[in-house]
């Protein structure tokens, strides 16, 4: 972290340690990117946030999705007005995680956030930031918020 030929630090460790490691890079002052999650609890990320703006350290969630093309694409659509107002958004993301065995890999460790935190929040978030980037209030134009869930039926872990 003493490093002065290190410009800024990525931190992509399993997401129990996020939380830890990125401290460190934000206390040795380096610019950090910490992948999703930021952390996984609310205290944690006030701290870590806190800590950024005190010590006016760069601190980036690494929300990959966030940088698509397809995603500036969208909300220039949206902003447009080209479709109208949006008055329902339903997205899906995920994979086949034949290629994810049980229980070794990440997706199924529940102490790490498993499921819900590593791929659960990908499309809420997408969602959440072309209504807010576009000026759209939630309690404006959406009646309800159904579920955000992610779920092994081989594990039980979600």
């Amino acid at each position: 972290m003493e490093d002065p030929e290190v410009d800024v630090v990525y931190v992509g460790s399993i997401a129990d340690q996020h939380a830890k490691m990125t401290k460190m890079c934000l206390e040795a002052g380096k610019p950090t990117v910490c992948e999703k999650p930021l952390t996984l609890n609310t205290k944690d990320t006030v701290e870590l946030v806190q800590f950024a703006r005190d010590n006016d350290v760069f601190l980036l969630e690494g929300m990959w999705t966030r940088f698509f093309p397809a995603m500036a694409k969208v909300n220039g659509i949206i902003s447009s007005g080209e479709i109208g107002n949006v008055i329902n958004v339903q997205g899906d993301f995920g994979w086949y995680n034949v290629d994810c065995p049980f229980p070794e890999d990440r997706i199924w460790n529940p102490s790490s956030g498993g499921m819900t935190y590593d791929i659960g929040m990908v499309s809420p978030k997408d969602i959440f930031s072309l209504i807010s980037s576009n000026d759209y209030s939630l309690s404006d134009h959406s009646k309800y918020i159904a579920a955000v869930h992610g779920a092994s039926w081989t594990s039980g872990v979600s």
